[in-house]
């Protein structure tokens, strides 16, 4: 049976907590949060991922 490989198109984005910086706590609305400081990973793609790159840092819910 032929395996099928996924075509992809446009730009995907996600986020990658970074290694060697502590999580930390932030007071919200629902009590302490979790946050970690990340990097914005974007994908390009046409037909195959074309450019992976760091788009931006952020702050993250730690698991996201």
């Amino acid at each position: 049976m032929a395996r099928r490989i996924p075509l992809n198109f446009g730009k995907s984005e996600d986020l990658k907590c970074l290694e060697g910086i502590e999580n930390f706590d932030i007071p919200t609305a629902d009590g302490l949060t979790e946050v970690c400081y990340a990097a914005k990973v974007a994908t390009q793609s046409f037909f195959i991922p074309w450019r992976v790159y760091v788009d931006d840092y952020v702050f993250a819910i730690d698991g996201s």
